[in-house]
């Protein structure tokens, strides 16, 4: 398996059923088996140790999720995966402002577990340096991807780099070296439960 998923330039200009279908198409490409609910998991244990790929640390959820993977003893690195800053703030930085705003110890970003991470999800390596991109690929067994934009009144086009970023990550966790069973598990299936 090649260690990077090859996608096609975003072309759907207006959102009708032949352009999601497209979609599902380009994006499904290379999943059959992946995603089947009787696909065989790659081994009959789980690993004692988790090495984790979090997306999306710096919101609301992810901050939470940070720490919990932080201060679990079964997970030994942790790499907080986000966008570049718009305002140039270190990864550091938004962290720790994330931290300020949910009352959370700021000890936690000094932890020798994380490793922070910048990128674009949706691009070749996720926009990651060789030499990052083939660390990751060396070590995780394990991604929660938990960055997400959730307005139902924008069209697909705008989803495109979120579905490529989200197809990228399938890849990256099931050609990883450590392979891990694949889990999505969407915050919008869960805030359902409180409307």
């Amino acid at each position: 398996m090649s260690s990077e998923f090859r996608q096609t330039p975003y072309r759907i200009s207006t959102t009708s059923v032949e352009d999601i279908l497209q979609a599902i198409s380009r994006y499904g490409e290379g999943l059959q088996g992946v995603l089947s609910p009787t696909a065989e998991p790659q081994s009959a244990s789980s690993p004692s140790q988790f090495r984790a790929l979090l997306t999306g640390s710096t919101g609301n959820l992810g901050m939470h999720l940070l720490v919990w993977l932080l201060e679990n003893p079964e997970v030994t690195r942790v790499y907080a995966y986000n966008r570049p800053s718009s305002t140039n703030a270190s990864s550091f930085d938004r962290h720790k402002d994330q931290m300020t705003a949910h009352a959370l110890d700021h000890a936690h970003l000094h932890s020798e577990k994380l490793v922070f991470l910048e990128g674009s999800s949706h691009s070749t390596r996720l926009g990651l340096q060789q030499h990052e991109y083939d660390e990751l690929f060396a070590q995780i067994n394990l991604v929660i991807h938990n960055a997400w934009r959730l307005d139902f009144n924008l069209p697909l086009q705008v989803y495109e780099p979120l579905i490529a970023g989200s197809r990228n990550l399938i890849h990256v966790s099931q050609a990883a070296h450590h392979r891990s069973d694949l889990r999505f598990v969407s915050v919008s299936s869960v805030l359902s439960v409180f409307s």
